[in-house]
Formats: structure tokens, C-alpha cells, sequence
């Protein structure tokens, strides 16, 4: 979890929006905590959770061989992404 901004400064009375990232390495339930610390020390914790899971997304071919082609000419192959 990340979170923007990670640090700031408010007045009595003023809000500020902060906004959490969730970018998981592995499927399964992740869990941590996002905690603000007032400038008395005094801390404030809540709870993140997030739940990843594997997508199903594959290539129609395995390999994608191009024809020989003249020096600063071009040559297109199509292939397509299944999400399945």
C-alpha cells in the first residue's frame, strides 16, 4: 500500500485528502496499516485491506515470427490478447 501525500500540515478546522495505492505482488487477501502521527506523538492507526487475484490473460500465438524485410521498410504481424 502507498500513500499520497505521506506527509502534511493542517489547521484547526481544514481537511486533507489522501489517496491509497494498492499494487500487490501475489494473489491472495493483503493486509497493513496506515497510520497518522500527530505532533504530540499521539497515533492514529486504520487498517488496509485489499484482495488480489490472477488474470487471465494469455497470447493467441507463442511465437510471433516477422518475415525478412528490406532495411527501413516495415513489415506487421497481428496477434491477439485474450483476457479470459
Amino acid at each position: 500500500f502507498t500513500v499520497c501525500p505521506t506527509e502534511g500540515e493542517l489547521g484547526v478546522g481544514e481537511i486533507m485528502q489522501c489517496t491509497v495505492g494498492f499494487c500487490p505482488l501475489g494473489a491472495g487477501l493483503i493486509e497493513g496499516e496506515i497510520t497518522v502521527q500527530y505532533d504530540s506523538g499521539e497515533k492514529v492507526t486504520a487498517t488496509a485491506l485489499g484482495q488480489a487475484t490472477e488474470v487471465g490473460v494469455s497470447l493467441s500465438v507463442s511465437e510471433l515470427q516477422l518475415p525478412s524485410t528490406f532495411i527501413y521498410k516495415t513489415c506487421q504481424k497481428t496477434f491477439k490478447v485474450l483476457n479470459n
